[in-house]
């Protein structure tokens, strides 16, 4: 056995005075009393836990929504209030709405029947949305408005198209007496032509509004019809064979979110049925397509909590075999459970009390503390010594234990770091978990000796025996052809992959929805031509008038551009011009009617009255069916430290229109926002970063462990520094970019992956000591070996380059430790 100074000096900080001088504070807090006040702080902290976890637990605990792993800076142009409406925008745009587009394609030969096939289109809708409607969690909604007239008080003369504003300042040109033959014929064909009622002939004679309404519901991609009762959205297509119908439905967002909803196989179904109901006919063929944040919700939460229980189950289910043959019993499995389980329940609790919520992601995160914190309780059992009392096993261990746990949480607080919310509250809960397991060890297994392994088992016997005689590379081995040439076709392999790394900010690895779903949306979001928050333009004004001001020019930059004449922009000028455009459109046309009063007074013996004094207020139009759109373009209503700030989105943006849209020539307090292009710098900027870091952490390292191992220091920092660089390599071979996720990844890998080097190189014949890192390795390498195999991208890339990078290390220990322990420095 190593005596006590080599061991104590055998773990990352081990020796760093301030590590010394908190065990012994920690001791003496342990000591005290016979333990007593260190147990009733243990039981009050779990009880905070308990209670915390039990009060989170019933109220919308997690958080499925992908939003809450974007960074907390979106745009850095924007202020920070500006900043938070944004977000608050982005996270709440029809997170509780799906739009469902059912289609029917009837053969050539029936496109001319109109009617019979929007009625079978009708008739499949009710049956499709009667199955649909069977989820609890989804519920029939109609969009107020949609397609339908607004009733806009003030409106006539204050809303123009494009098209009468140019034709009636080309009239009011004309010599009078044209002009007024000119614009009172035009009030005549206003007055026998269709209308759609929102203003009076007097109040508006050209029939302007009719004009500005028509145009503006022409815009949309679907239109209203009444059938059978009800009335249906029915989508435009530019095919005459087909019949589609929008269906819009809404949802509970706590059942979405538990992962219980089951909205992918509720949809599944439906559609199979509609299929199965025109199978017969081989003319008339269905589709659908939906699109929705719900929809990615709920396939995140579901895959979340799948990936929950196989993570843990397995990982469990590998820890309790492999302990229960290195430990032969079953109390010390238990024990070594209650330890792992209070560290969770601890970590759970702290972060339900500082976030409120935690993100699904988090929570599958979480499960590999189970092969992490279990390492304390393992080293506790591992190295018990015959004759040896559990309060003086506590003294020899609680140095190594500390300085482990802090090293491993110090190494996930990184995360915290980060501009990613999801991986802070990672951070948080790791390192709560790892600590909150140390205490528990350091406090109640030393009262539970009893129930610790009387004998060695056959495994740990053979492993004491055999681990310390592995070979190492000794010049001796090096020398060796086979050897030799072993060494240089691995360092070959690991240049060859290191060279093909690529670089990526791993943006696209946040999400990972199922590739049907992603089709789904992008057919969903063509055919209704549907908005992405993505880019836009957020214009601030003084005023919400002055906001409008900017966005027409804005629109009018756009159109003007002929690299951007494709891209569809909306915004609330379209509705709602500025005052001083209304103020125009009015006079406009007073002038017109001026000159057109005569000739009307002869024809009709009265002259319209024209348009009112009064322009179309935001008020107005809150009142009207056109509500929907304040809360689809405003970020900050008038009365707030920013007046107004309102949010032009574009779709159909392409990657070639982003160089043109930021040079645009825009006013002064209009920003274009690349959230995506933003984001991926972001994420690039904070890759390089940790990477800078990992390379300073790693040359500090050995500076410091000098200090304990002088030159042998690179004994015990060059396994941790070829599981780094081979976890890279692998990436490179298998041209899997190097990520943000990766390099975190490899934070944590220095983290823990120190601690073997070290413990091996203080102890290289300690057999005990080789069984305790061995059986950390397995249970590091399990747990987060299984988070390789998640469907989510992020923990994926994750769990593969730390399951890599261990096991590079913990081959690479025993490797390189020295023949004998070096002499500790002063």
């Amino acid at each position: 056995m190593p005596d006590n100074e080599d061991l104590t000096n055998s773990s990352f900080l081990f020796g760093i005075e301030p590590v010394r001088r908190l065990a012994d504070i920690l001791l003496l807090f342990l000591e005290a009393r016979k333990g007593r006040p260190a147990l009733i702080a243990l039981l009050v902290l779990f009880l905070f836990s308990l209670y915390s976890v039990s009060t989170h637990i019933t109220s919308h605990p997690f958080e499925a929504d992908v939003a809450s792993l974007l960074p907390e800076s979106l745009a850095p142009e924007l202020s920070p209030q500006i900043e938070s409406k944004l977000r608050e925008q982005l996270s709440r745009t029809e997170t509780e709405r799906i739009a469902a587009v059912l289609t029917l394609t009837f053969p050539s030969d029936a496109a001319a029947r109109k009617k019979e096939g929007e009625k079978a289109l009708f008739d499949a809708a009710r049956g499709w949305e009667a199955l649909v409607l069977r989820n609890p969690a989804l519920q029939r909604a109609d969009p107020a408005g949609t397609g339908a007239v607004p009733n806009i008080p003030q409106a006539a003369g204050n809303l123009l198209t494009q098209k009468d504003k140019a034709e009636l300042e080309r009239l009011v040109k004309l010599p009078p007496e044209s002009a007024s033959q000119a614009l009172a014929a035009k009030a005549v064909r206003t007055m026998s032509g269709f209308s759609t009622g929102a203003a009076s002939f007097s109040a508006d004679p050209f029939g302007t509004l009719d004009h500005w309404i028509l145009e503006r519901l022409s815009a949309t991609p679907w239109q209203r019809t009444e059938a059978e009762g009800r009335t249906w959205l029915l989508v435009k297509s530019a095919d005459p064979r087909e019949r589609s119908l929008l269906l819009v439905f809404s949802v509970d967002p706590e059942r979405v979110s538990s992962g219980e909803a089951g909205l992918a196989r509720t949809f599944a179904q439906a559609d199979e049925a509609l299929r199965e109901k025109f199978s017969s006919d081989g003319n008339v063929r269905f589709s659908s397509a939906r699109a929705g944040v719900p929809l990615f919700t709920d396939a995140i939460a579901s895959r979340a909590k799948d990936e929950v229980a196989l993570i843990g189950s397995v990982s469990t289910i590998g820890v309790v075999v492999f302990a229960w043959l290195l430990f032969g019993r079953i109390s010390t499995l238990l024990l070594m459970a209650a330890t792992v389980g209070a560290g969770f329940l601890i970590a759970m609790g702290l972060s339900f009390a500082i976030f409120g919520e935690l993100s699904l992601i988090t929570f599958v995160f979480g499960a590999t503390l189970i092969g992490v914190s279990i390492d304390y309780s393992s080293h506790w059992m591992t190295m018990k010594e015959k004759g040896e009392s559990a309060p003086d096993r506590r003294r020899r261990l609680i140095v190594p234990l500390l300085s482990a746990a802090l090293s491993s949480a110090a190494a996930y607080l990184v995360l915290a770091f980060t501009p990613l919310p999801g991986l802070t509250q990672m951070a948080v809960l790791a390192a709560a978990g790892l600590l909150g397991a140390l205490l528990v060890v350091l406090i109640l297994l030393p009262s539970a000796e009893r129930f610790a392994p009387a004998k060695d088992t056959r495994l740990m016997t053979l492993l004491v025996k055999t681990l310390p005689k592995i070979p190492r590379l000794s010049k001796e081995n090096i020398r060796r052809p086979g050897v030799l040439a072993a060494l240089v076709l691995l360092a070959g392999l690991l240049l060859f992959g290191f060279a093909k790394v690529q670089l990526a900010s791993g943006i696209r690895d946040l999400q990972g929805a199922p590739p049907s779903l992603i089709a789904s949306q992008l057919e969903a979001q063509k055919r209704l031509r549907l908005p992405s928050p993505a880019q836009a333009f957020v214009i601030e004004g003084d005023t919400l008038d002055s906001a409008l001001g900017k966005e027409a020019l804005v629109r009018k930059e756009l159109a003007r551009d002929p690299g951007l004449q494709g891209i569809a922009a909306s915004g609330l000028s379209e509705w709602l011009p500025s005052a001083e455009e209304q103020n125009q459109n009015r006079a406009l046309v007073r002038r017109a009617l001026q000159l057109a009063s005569p000739v009307l007074k002869a024809l009709l013996g009265a002259a319209p009255e024209g348009p009112g004094d009064q322009a179309v207020t935001p008020g107005m139009l809150e009142k009207t069916s056109l509500a929907s759109l304040f809360d689809a373009f405003i970020l900050q209503k008038p009365g707030e430290r920013h007046e107004a700030v309102l949010m032009l989105t574009l779709s159909g943006v392409q990657p070639e229109n982003l160089p043109a849209l930021n040079a645009l020539q825009v006013p002064e307090g209009v920003h274009f926002v690349d959230i995506t292009s933003g984001m991926d710098e972001g994420l690039s900027l904070y890759r390089d970063r940790i990477l800078m870091l990992l390379a300073a952490g790693l040359a500090l390292l050995f500076l410091a462990l000098t200090l304990r191992f002088g030159w042998n220091a690179w004994r015990a920092v060059l396994p941790t520094a070829l599981g780094i660089v081979f976890s890279a390599a692998v990436l490179g071979l298998l041209g899997i970019p190097l990520t943000l996720f990766a390099s975190l990844a490899m934070v944590l890998l220095l983290g823990l992956g120190i601690d073997y080097g070290i413990f091996v190189t203080g102890n290289p014949s300690d057999g005990r000591t080789a069984a305790a890192v061995l059986f950390s390795g397995v249970t590091t390498m399990l747990s987060f070996g299984l988070l390789a195999f998640s469907a989510t991208p992020a923990l994926h890339v994750f769990g593969l380059t730390l399951f890599v990078g261990q096991l590079a290390v913990w081959i690479a220990a025993p490797l390189v430790r020295p023949e004998s322990a070096p002499a500790a420095k002063a």
